[in-house]
């Protein structure tokens, strides 16, 4: 898993970080990062998009 997170941008891998390694929650983490909630949640969303789209290109090509 970390090689597919080694294809996000630093900001990418520090809100899935912040969010699933270090369990903090998404108030936590706004605060942390100086964002709204709002755009918390589209930064880890559109995160976790990324790195679905990942995984799956890297699945269809083995």
């Amino acid at each position: 898993m970390g090689i597919l997170l080694d294809e996000l941008s630093y900001s990418e891998q520090e809100i899935i970080d912040l969010r699933f390694y270090q369990d903090l929650t998404l108030l936590e983490i706004s605060d942390i990062l100086c964002i709204t909630i709002s755009a918390c949640k589209m930064r880890l969303y559109r995160a976790l998009k990324l790195l679905h789209d990942i995984l799956f290109r890297k699945r269809i090509s083995e």
